[in-house]
């Protein structure tokens, strides 16, 4: 009683068997056309041209203690370290603000150390979003947004923000993390690495 029905007939055993060989056909063509997974390289930080140096900052936000801390850290062309700095706030509103205070933190160093030409990079594609337009000049934190900005016109001859993926700023994420060691308002700026964070910037010279 092994018999397939269609509309109350038996079909025949030869339509059965073909109807079974086109099926095994049809799963091997579908086998052959699966897209091939395959393992995708780790991004990593990249040096900057020549004449330009590379900041990258990252923020971070507790929102159940509604604190913060940032991390910032610039780097030439050989990948040298030039500046790093972290630290600490309170009072915060949100993640974004955060970010914004890492990105302030180390423009202001970069102002400071006269630099000229300078690519930002941030893992936080809002701060893209409000450097390169104006969607957030009314929001709460709109006053930070409007201050990088004018940073980076009056004081740079190039200034550049663009975003990475978690990997390529790992060294500025962890610098964030070390800055809740920090005392509220502490700023740590210092051209020596922590020992970890060395670490993280010799593996991205590797790649």
């Amino acid at each position: 009683h092994n018999c397939i029905r269609e509309e109350g007939r038996q079909r025949p055993a030869a339509v059965i068997a073909r109807c079974i060989e086109m099926y095994a056909h049809e799963s091997v063509l579908q086998t052959m056309k699966a897209p091939v997974q395959r393992t995708q390289r780790r991004q990593r930080w990249v040096r900057p041209p020549n004449d330009v140096l590379k900041l990258n900052c990252d923020g971070s936000f507790r929102p159940n203690e509604l604190i913060g801390s940032w991390g910032f850290l610039i780097r030439d062309s050989d990948g040298d370290v030039v500046m790093v700095g972290r630290g600490k706030i309170n009072h915060l509103l949100n993640a974004f603000q955060a970010e914004l205070v890492a990105c302030l933190q180390g423009l202001q160093t970069a102002v400071d150390l006269g630099i000229g030409r300078i690519v930002l990079e941030t893992d936080a594609q809002e701060v893209v979003r409000a450097m390169n337009s104006m969607a957030y000049d009314d929001s709460v934190v709109g006053v930070l947004a409007e201050e990088i900005k004018s940073l980076s016109i009056m004081n740079f001859i190039n200034f550049e923000c663009v975003f990475v993926g978690r990997s390529c700023n790992e060294a500025a994420h962890e610098l964030a993390k070390l800055g809740y060691l920090c005392l509220e308002g502490e700023e740590i700026i210092s051209n020596s690495l922590p020992g970890d964070i060395a670490v993280i910037v010799a593996n991205d010279l590797l790649a």
